[in-house]
């Protein structure tokens, strides 16, 4: 349930501070410099709290082509078996 608030607050972080920016240099003629960068953390603080959401809830994507299309040796380093 912390994983959904934090990804929540980060999702609004980037929404009001695109929106600001955006209002500031198409109304004002003026813009922040923090706010680009800051917009390009938050979506990677989103990627990796998402991730950790999903594997926590157990609802990430198993990723299956790299085993089937590997030696058959190979499969002594996966999880699956």
């Amino acid at each position: 349930m912390a994983e959904q608030w934090t990804l929540t607050v980060l999702f609004l972080g980037i929404l009001v501070s695109s929106m600001l920016q955006i209002f500031m240099r198409n109304v004002l003629r003026t813009g922040f410099l923090w706010t680009e960068p800051m917009a390009r953390y938050l979506v990677l603080w989103i990627a990796f709290f998402g991730a950790l959401t999903a594997t926590s809830r157990a609802r990430h994507s198993p990723s299956t082509s790299w085993r089937s299309s590997s030696p058959r040796g190979a499969g002594l380093f996966s999880s699956e078996s």
